[in-house]
């Protein structure tokens, strides 16, 4: 079987079918630690190529929204790296897998709400002044989704909007990668209140403090990243399954590059 193109670059459309294994294979793991960049892109860098593997069905879905399931399949890697050997050993041909970073490294676990809290401050103290970063985050209705910065995350008394060409979305139960289409100046934005703001405008996703408990966060796809459908009530609620949400989990990853 062919091997890991380990210097490719990234050469899929701005919005890219991820055939992700079963993400409910991957909520029971509950071991954390630090991992490699090349892991990282294993599990997300499936955009480009069909596995044969089953999609979510209705009784995985509903299960992944009872609170007990959190994003622990994002703090083992090492699983969903073990699983992606074995598809290759099932007759899988010219698989070609491109890198999500053209960079190599470790990560660094820095966040984890259910551990370090909800508040906007919880987040700030662990994951400002950190350099890269890439987030995931678990929604009420059980979708899992996020986003990449290559800016370190910060807490500016008025709030920013800000450039980061590196910047990309994606939407891991649905299978997409979004990269940024138009408002590039306001790719990702530093508010001292909220956790994290991607997109300007409307915004394509917002978390706000204690998230946990209020369905005040919200997303929008198409603001800034692109989205997958024209009409806006579809976009609203393609992130997160609705327009307005909780949190059930987030979890932030630094990136050493």
């Amino acid at each position: 079987m062919p091997k890991l193109i380990a210097n490719s670059k990234i050469n899929c459309s701005a919005v890219n079918v991820f055939k992700m294994p079963l993400i409910r294979t991957f909520f029971r793991m509950r071991r954390e630690r630090n991992f490699k960049v090349e892991e990282i892109q294993d599990m997300i860098s499936k955009s480009c190529h069909l596995l044969r593997m089953p999609t979510i069905d209705d009784q995985a879905n509903h299960q992944s929204q009872n609170r007990d399931y959190i994003l622990s399949f994002i703090s083992d890697f090492s699983r969903l790296v073990d699983l992606q050997l074995q598809l290759r050993k099932i007759g899988q041909e010219h698989i070609t897998i491109p890198q999500l970073f053209t960079i190599s490294g470790t990560t660094q676990f820095l966040y984890k709400a259910t551990r370090d809290g909800f508040k906007a401050a919880d987040f700030h103290e662990k994951c400002d002044n950190q350099g890269p970063t890439i987030s995931f985050i678990l929604s009420e209705a059980g979708q899992v989704f996020g986003g990449y910065s290559s800016i370190s995350w910060e807490s500016p008394e008025h709030n920013q909007d800000l450039c980061d060409k590196n910047a990309f979305i994606f939407q891991l139960t649905k299978h997409s990668l979004h990269k940024q289409y138009r408002n590039f100046d306001g790719a990702v934005g530093h508010y001292k209140n909220y956790l994290q703001v991607f997109g300007i405008g409307e915004s394509d996703f917002v978390i706000k403090e204690n998230s946990d408990q209020f369905s005040d966060s919200y997303c929008n796809l198409g603001s800034t990243y692109t989205p997958v459908s024209s009409q806006k009530d579809y976009s609203r609620e393609y992130l997160a399954g609705s327009h307005f949400f909780k949190t059930i989990e987030i979890e932030v990853y630094k990136v050493n590059i």
